[in-house]
């Protein structure tokens, strides 16, 4: 519910200051003062997934491009494998509800996990959290890359955290793409309810185009 909604936008303390320019994802994206982002009303990002540049390492050390996913409608999210309770919390809550999704949706769908905290999580950290969380091949893939090629994709699609202590304080936000890599939704909020999450992934991994409430 939008109250729901709401509280939970509360307890996670982010918002966008008054004055801050949009640019500032990147600066709240790397630790810097402030955190900026976007909101779930937000325009959808119009650059489509696959379309992503730069080279990207999976939790086995190899080198992948986003655009091989092309064919599968993808969940996209971020994580940091030193996250004490936010990631994991969102990773068992997508596992919930894509068990919920119709077999022919939930069979195709792939889920990628980009870590935004590249200088710790090493293939071998991003290999120890998909065996942690029972996050299997193919269907799940954990991906780290450099800053120059991790800065854009966080820019495109609204994500943003701030460096706090030895972890950060970031949002949870997962978006759907669907086959050809058309962003069709973005999921801040009810992330916790695995019924009607499941229920708005199998719309947005299927649809044609952008999806509205």
């Amino acid at each position: 519910s939008d109250r729901a909604e709401s509280s939970m936008h509360a307890m996670e303390g982010h918002g966008q200051p008054e004055g801050q320019p949009a640019g500032g994802v990147l600066e709240g994206f790397f630790g810097g003062d402030s955190a900026v982002g976007q909101s779930p009303t937000d325009p959808l990002p119009t650059t489509r997934l696959f379309a992503a540049g730069g080279d990207w390492t999976d939790s086995q050390g190899k080198t992948v491009r986003l655009a091989q996913w092309e064919g599968h409608p993808v969940l996209l999210g971020f994580v940091f494998t030193h996250c004490p309770d936010m990631c994991p919390t969102l990773v068992q809550n997508l596992k919930k509800a894509l068990a919920r999704l119709p077999p022919a949706t939930r069979d195709n769908t792939r889920v990628i996990l980009v870590s935004f905290d590249p200088q710790r999580d090493t293939p071998a950290a991003l290999d120890a959290f998909a065996k942690k969380y029972g996050l299997a091949s193919p269907v799940w893939t954990l991906l780290r890359a450099p800053e120059e090629t991790l800065r854009p994709l966080a820019q495109a699609v609204g994500f943003y955290s701030e460096k706090a202590g030895k972890g950060f304080s970031h949002i949870q936000l997962v978006l759907a793409a669907n086959s050809r890599g058309v962003f069709t939704r973005r999921f801040q909020r009810g992330l916790e309810n695995s019924d009607w999450l499941a229920g708005k992934l199998d719309q947005a991994l299927n649809a044609s185009q952008p999806l509205r409430d």
